[in-house]
């Protein structure tokens, strides 16, 4: 499954061809797999992890311009993450971490980015999916899921 999702993903940021479908496909499949209640205050989740390349070395070059991305970056997102169902957890400098009830909601936020991100933005956005158990505790989220996205 891991891997289906790996190639859809290369093949659509590589050449730019739609082949999305094989992705959301491999993904739905994952999504559908039968979810375990756990015993614990962990709940199944499908977060989405973002994160501007090369940030770190912009802010320390032009530090006015890595906020002007900083700030347009985080519009793009709220108002996809919105559109897709999901819910922006926090963010952790140029980092953004949200989740989703949907794995496949997830994935069309993430190639929606991807677009909105190469004609708005002078950056490339980096994008991780991982759907897994995770904790909710004091306004935080944590577990392998969070580590993995």
């Amino acid at each position: 499954m891991f891997q289906a999702g790996r190639e859809a993903m290369i093949a659509y940021l590589g050449n730019g061809v739609a082949s999305e479908h094989s992705l959301l496909a491999a993904l739905k499949a994952w999504g559908e797999q039968k979810q375990q209640p756990d015993k614990d205050k962990r709940r199944p989740v499908t977060l989405m992890f973002t994160d501007i390349v090369g940030y770190t070395a912009l802010m320390g070059s032009d530090e006015d311009k890595a906020f002007q991305l900083l700030r347009k970056n985080r519009i793009i997102h709220q108002s996809l993450i919105d559109k897709y169902h999901g819910e922006l957890l926090k963010e952790m400098g140029d980092g953004i971490l949200a989740q989703f009830g949907s794995a496949t909601d997830s994935v069309q936020c993430a190639i929606e980015i991807q677009r909105k991100a190469r004609k708005e933005l002078d950056a490339q956005i980096r994008i991780g999916i991982h759907l897994g158990d995770v904790t909710f505790e004091n306004n935080d989220v944590f577990g392998d899921g969070v580590n993995i996205a």
